[in-house]
């Protein structure tokens, strides 16, 4: 049998399986909202404080989580249960967007810092959850699917970043001109 033809009967098989397919499903909505929400806020503060520097700062801000708690992210998420981590992020990540959405709403404080927390917060929550996500993957999917799984997950990533930057596209058109 070509090995074309094993590769799709396995993508059909992961597709079909409730788990593997809420994982795929949950993945690309979550990457491609977070990258939604980073442009949104980003054009939030360069709309309101019309400084580049200040919109950059607040992607920095993005990175420094990153690099001083990936490693910690790494160890963690073998040491303790994947799939209750992955829950109590997610349960926290709506909670605390959930809150600035409300804060926002009721202030009209023009303030970088609450952006500064709540993007430094959301990261922090991302480095933590990635790592739990990507080690629960042998537990959903056989080795032999496993494969199969990983690239539907690149393809999906891929897709996210790309229906990203037609709708960034999109918004700046509809903004400049």
């Amino acid at each position: 049998m070509p090995l074309c033809q094993c590769y799709n009967r396995q993508m059909l098989r992961i597709i079909f399986k409730r788990n593997p397919l809420l994982v795929l499903i949950g993945g690309f909505v979550s990457r491609l909202g977070s990258m939604m929400q980073s442009f949104a806020l980003s054009l939030y503060v360069l709309d309101t404080t019309g400084s580049g520097a200040k919109f950059a700062s607040v992607l920095t801000m993005t990175m420094i989580p990153r690099l001083i708690l990936g490693p910690l992210a790494g160890i963690l998420s073998d040491r303790v249960s994947r799939k209750k981590t992955m829950v109590f992020l997610d349960i926290a990540s709506g909670i605390i967007t959930l809150s600035f959405a409300v804060y926002l709403t009721l202030t009209s404080s023009t303030s970088l810092i609450p952006i500064y927390i709540y993007v430094f917060t959301l990261t922090t929550i991302s480095v933590f959850f990635e790592p739990s996500s990507m080690a629960i993957i042998p537990d959903i999917v056989t080795k032999e699917e496993l494969p199969a799984f990983n690239s539907a997950m690149q393809f999906l990533s891929f897709f996210a970043g790309f229906f990203h930057r037609l709708l960034q596209v999109y918004c700046t058109v509809l903004l400049v001109f």
